[in-house]
């Protein structure tokens, strides 16, 4: 399904939503080809390798916080951008604290924990936990014409009652400037506590301080899931510094060869210990004949890719028939680049390129 298919499916839906949708489910399709065809000890040798070229990372699970970013190997200094114990929410069911959160001028994460205060009697529940396959939830599934289906969640199958949270984050700089965190994800621990993952990243760079404000809503609901109890809703307020560790790069291209329909403009990438923030813009002229999207893969000289995780892309103007984009991707972090670099144009949701770029790195 390329970005015309979506938007035949969904006609209100902008380009720039089809081509996230279109980047994120090819990097869940990679992923999970990954998880096939490696075992544990493979990956293991994978990420010893992939540091070793791009230098020396931290070991992840000191730092939980960091766990979202199994795909990416955080630097020696990421410890330095973590907080501790932020803040704590709690009634008489649930407690609700922000462990560990790491600001580095441009993007946010999280690690929360959600614990029961009566586990025996009134478990937990989040929209976000994967319960659908857990016996002690009941749904109720319909399946349609197409072979499609969905379930509705019915509350407890023991007969408890229980508690229904949420989360919501807002960070914002002391201009004003916000970060979506827009991936979450949650997990059950075996006490019953659920650990809930937050992260985000602005389009560009933050101020000195960002100030967080979480807002806990919690609910005492009957098995049958209507609600009983709204609980108070509860606020964390906290101010996080930006430790100055950001290392820039402008990207300047170099390639001589005219490609059709395609030309790259600039680039720049920002690293800190945490991830890197490549940003690149281009101009792009979509063939009637081949409608298509593109997406942008870093490559050192030898041709290794270096990871590039989310992705969103924005429609910035138009000229001479051309479609002005610019595209924020977040990506492995490193250390120092080489003196160029090549910028691999890749189609989206298909298993090819439309050029290669080289492009000269000048630090700033």
């Amino acid at each position: 399904m390329n970005n015309k298919d979506y938007q035949k499916a969904v006609p209100d839906m902008p380009l720039s939503f089809a081509r996230k949708m279109d980047e994120t489910l090819e990097r869940i399709e990679n992923m999970e080809m990954k998880k096939r065809k490696f075992t544990s000890r493979t990956l293991v040798i994978c990420a010893i390798l992939v540091v070793t070229l791009i230098g020396s990372a931290i070991a992840a699970s000191e730092y939980k916080v960091f766990d979202f970013l199994w795909h990416m190997n955080p630097l020696e200094g990421a410890e330095n951008l973590i907080e501790t114990n932020v803040g704590v929410y709690e009634n008489e069911y649930v407690r609700v604290a922000i462990e560990e959160a790491a600001y580095d001028g441009q993007g946010v994460m999280l690690y929360i924990r959600a614990t029961p205060l009566k586990p025996e009697t009134h478990p937990l529940y989040s929209l976000l936990m994967n319960t659908e396959n857990d016996s002690d939830w009941v749904y109720k599934y319909t399946e349609y014409e197409d072979g499609s289906g969905m379930g509705e969640f019915l509350g407890r199958a023991d007969g408890k009652e229980f508690v229904s949270f949420g989360v919501s984050v807002t960070v914002k700089d002391e201009n004003g400037k916000e970060i979506w965190l827009d991936a979450w994800d949650a997990k059950k621990e075996a006490d019953g506590s659920v650990i809930l993952y937050a992260d985000g990243f602005s389009e560009e760079k933050l101020g000195d301080t960002a100030v967080l404000t979480a807002k806990v809503r919690s609910h005492l609901c009957a098995p049958d899931a209507t609600k009983k109890t709204s609980f108070p809703e509860g606020e964390i307020i906290h101010t996080m510094p930006k430790v100055d560790v950001t290392r820039n790069y402008k990207l300047i291209p170099v390639s001589t060869e005219e490609i059709a329909h395609f030309d790259l403009i600039e680039g720049e990438i920002s690293f800190t210990p945490v991830r890197g923030y490549m940003k690149i813009r281009y101009a792009y002229q979509e063939r009637e004949d081949e409608p298509m999207g593109v997406t942008m893969k870093l490559c050192l000289p030898d041709g290794a890719e270096i990871y590039a995780g989310s992705a969103g892309s924005n429609l910035i103007g138009k000229e001479n028939g051309f479609e002005i984009w610019e595209e924020l991707s977040e990506i492995q972090s490193c250390e120092t680049l080489p003196e160029t670099i090549t910028i691999r144009v890749k189609v989206i949701g298909e298993a090819r390129y439309l050029c290669d770029v080289e492009c000269r790195v000048v630090a700033e």
